[in-house]
Formats: C-alpha cells, structure tokens, sequence
C-alpha cells in the first residue's frame, strides 16, 4: 500500500529547509525517509538552540534565553537548561512530540554541558521512538548528533 502525504504536509524537511533553493522535492507517493527526518530535525533543532531569545523580530519567543543571567535567579543550572531546551521543542519542533531532557555527563569533561532528548516521532508515515545527543561546544553552540 502506498503512502500518499496530504497537499500541506512536508512531515520529512523543516519549513527553512523547503525555502532552500537546492532543496529536494517531496516525494508525496513514497513515505519520508527516516535518516532525512531526523538530520531533518536536528539541523532544526541546532538553529532553533543557538538562536537567543528576542533575536527573531516575527517570533521573539524562539530560542533560549541568556543562562549567564538565569545563574543568577536559579541554584540548578542543569534543570533552568533542560526546562528551556524542552520549552523551544515543544514550540518550534512539531514532528516531535512526548519530549523529555535529561542531562547527562561526560566522565572525560566535567565541565562541558551535555543532554539526551527522548522523543517520539508520530506521523501517518513514521513512528519511531528516537534519541538524540546535544552538547554545548567550546564556542557555546549547540551541536546535535
């Protein structure tokens, strides 16, 4: 039996990623690959992390807020962070649903900040529980892998 996504449904690429000019087409006979879901999802999740909230005139709740000042009103860090992650996926990251943050450590660097999303991707086309990694690097970005 063959999938057939309705007209509006872009499920497998992120609203930024269709306006790409090199963008592939949809497929809408064949249901969305897995792998381009979810390199879909954490290219979408690293923009949507590194932007600082206020920075986007048309959407100023998208991003996280500045945690050098979020020390200073909270003794828990890692939670401010992880409540800050899971509040932008929920918002601006509609293919998952079900999210949890946890945090997680690294025994080689103390001091980097790393975390685990858990998920569900639930679609007519995909259902799939999946994991994915999140660091804060040396430049305070936000890589996703």
């Amino acid at each position: 039996m063959a999938y057939i996504a309705p007209e509006e449904s872009a499920f497998g690429i992120s609203f930024l990623e269709r306006l790409e000019a090199d963008a592939k087409p949809l497929n809408i006979i064949q249901a969305p690959v897995l792998s381009d879901v979810l390199n879909s999802i954490r290219n979408n999740i690293s923009n949507i992390l590194n932007t600082r909230m206020g920075d986007s005139q048309s959407s100023p709740s998208l991003g996280l807020i500045d945690f050098n000042d979020a020390t200073l009103e909270v003794a828990d860090l890692s939670m401010t962070i992880r409540l800050a992650i899971k509040k932008c996926l929920d918002s601006y990251e509609p293919r998952l649903k079900n999210i949890s943050v946890y945090a997680s450590f690294d025994g080689f660097d103390a001091l980097a900040l790393r975390f685990q999303i858990l998920a569900e991707l639930d679609h007519d086309a995909i259902h799939k529980k999946v994991k994915l990694d999140l660091m804060l690097d040396q430049n305070k970005k936000y890589r996703v892998f």
